[in-house]
């Protein structure tokens, strides 16, 4: 889990990293949320071969050699949550009418890191992908 958050954050700032113990205390706040527990599994054997093929082995940065997947503990939601539904139309509106006051700043000194945001406005948050109710 930590090197997929990690590979996601440097897609946006390669600079940028969390660390295990990091991790560990949001995970630990998520489960502290009323109705919503994080629960540890074991995934099946057939499950392990289809995602980390029949050696069961993976090399992780923060680990000096391989690892089995056995080793690691595997989390999974109590109940199927769906981040792609919690916008409604007068939120997704909200975010919108920011990112049109923000681009009138485009172009401004100090304001370079804006274009960036705004350019990938898009490609990042994809409002037109989260239902309306």
């Amino acid at each position: 889990m930590l090197l997929k958050i990690n590979n996601s954050i440097s897609e946006f700032d390669s600079s940028k990293v969390i660390g295990l113990r990091t991790l560990q205390l949001q995970l630990k706040e998520i489960n502290n949320i009323p109705g919503r527990k994080i629960l540890n599994f074991k995934p099946t054997q057939s499950e392990l071969i289809s995602k980390y093929g029949n050696n069961n082995e993976i090399q992780y940065p923060h680990f000096n050699k391989l690892k089995k997947v056995t080793y690691f503990k595997f989390l999974k939601y109590d109940t199927p949550i769906s981040f792609y539904k919690f916008l409604n139309i007068d939120q997704k509106n909200t975010i919108n009418d920011a990112f049109l006051i923000l681009k009138r700043f485009t172009g401004q000194p100090n304001w370079e890191w804006l274009e960036k945001i705004t350019d990938s406005k898009d490609n990042s948050l994809n409002l037109n992908f989260f239902p309306q109710y």
